[in-house]
């Protein structure tokens, strides 16, 4: 296993620690900033929902191959060149976006696949980070510093962004965002150089365990449920951007309800973070569920902004509920005293969450385009949200 990067004596974090977080943040500035803007930009100019459909079922096919790679990558060398090069791919393709302007829509299998890479690289080095991190005392404090960052830059960054593109007419509000993206990532590479290198050796990485995970009984029902949150989770991580600029076709407006939406989602991680201990996990993940259900059935009960904006709030308030176990959940089970098989775990889990997602896109596609009656998608939607409950099953009989 890789030496602990959190914590110090007397407590308070590290300086690779600190690092760590300063990285995060750049990075999800950067993502906060444009990604939610490149789904729209590809719905302005590219014909309709269907084309950002297919634009996530490219980024969906590459990110386990990208986690994969990345896994070899932190085996032989260090989980932070896996962590350098996601960001670099991130950077990449921005560029990519840049260069192609509005002829964007015409390449979204490749940028899809670039973007899908970057993901891949970055999430499994830094889940490979956070379980790096768990066992020694004040590793809490890096789990709280860099979710802190997340929420802050996924809150406010977008909104930003909003104000940009609207303030900017013409494509170059656009433009400016992609462009600021690209330097934030290029600053997150740079920043990088501060963690130190891991003095641990090379190892190999158990290809049975990264494509299947460990055969111990909780690590499969874990898999399972991974794969049921995943078929709810590829359509509604873009679904909402996208209803909104539809329905307002006002990059502000999607703006303000980011940043609202934003906001309760970081009010609810805070509460969460403070009450998930393992003997928790089952209710948090029932009310969650059921919230998640709950913001899925709006959108087919309730027609138009009233409908947008109850999702929102029901969506924002019970993603946490569902994030935080899962997450913890998986820490736990794929332990942190090996380091082989605990790389082997992190890969594995994102195999079955992206196929679910694949699942779920395609079940959307297929609606759009072979069942013309209006009342197709909004069944559709409340049909994927069902997956957790199927998920929570899982998980109850075999995990939590």
């Amino acid at each position: 296993m890789q030496p602990p990067i959190a914590g110090r004596p007397g407590g308070g974090l590290s300086r690779d620690a600190w690092s760590v977080v300063g990285i995060h943040a750049l990075f999800i500035a950067g993502v906060g900033l444009s990604t939610t803007f490149v789904s729209v930009f590809l719905f302005r100019h590219g014909g309709g929902l269907a084309i950002v459909a297919r634009y996530h079922v490219a980024l969906f096919m590459a990110f386990p191959l990208g986690a994969l790679v990345a896994g070899y990558v932190a085996a032989r060398s260090d989980r932070i060149v896996a962590l350098r090069w996601g960001v670099g791919l991130h950077a990449a393709f921005f560029l990519g976006v840049l260069a192609l302007g509005t002829r964007a829509p015409g390449f979204i299998w490749p940028l899809g696949a670039l973007l899908g890479l970057g993901m891949g690289f970055y999430y499994l080095g830094c889940s490979v980070l956070m379980l790096d991190a768990t066992e020694p005392a004040g590793a809490h404090r890096l789990v709280a510093a860099i979710d802190q960052a997340r929420l802050a830059g996924m809150t406010i960054t977008p909104f930003l962004a909003g104000w940009a593109v609207d303030r900017l007419p013409g494509g170059h509000g656009y433009r400016a965002i992609f462009a600021a993206s690209v330097v934030l990532f290029i600053a997150a590479v740079a920043f990088s150089s501060r963690v130190r290198r891991s003095d641990a050796g090379a190892v190999a990485l158990p290809l049975r365990t990264a494509l299947l995970g460990s055969p111990e009984p909780r690590w499969r029902a874990y898999m399972v449920a991974q794969g049921w949150r995943g078929v709810r989770d590829g359509v509604f991580l873009f679904l909402a951007g996208v209803l909104v600029f539809e329905r307002a076709r006002s990059e502000w407006q999607l703006g303000l309800f980011a940043l609202g939406t934003g906001a309760l989602t970081w009010l609810a991680t805070a509460w969460v973070a403070r009450r998930a201990e393992p003997a928790r996990h089952r209710s948090l993940l029932t009310f969650g569920v059921a919230g998640s259900v709950m913001a899925a059935a709006t959108l087919a009960i309730i027609p138009g902004w009233p409908g947008i904006v109850a999702f929102g709030v029901l969506e924002s308030a019970s993603l946490p509920l569902v994030a935080v176990p899962f997450s913890s959940v998986s820490y736990v089970l794929a332990g942190n005293r090996d380091r082989r098989r605990g790389l082997g775990h992190m890969v594995a889990r994102e195999l079955p969450l992206n196929l679910g997602r694949l699942a779920g896109v395609a079940v959307l596609l297929a609606a759009l385009q072979w069942i013309r009656h209006p009342a197709a998608v909004p069944a559709v939607l409340a049909g994927l949200g069902l997956a957790n409950l199927a998920a929570l099953w899982v998980l109850r009989r075999g995990v939590v």
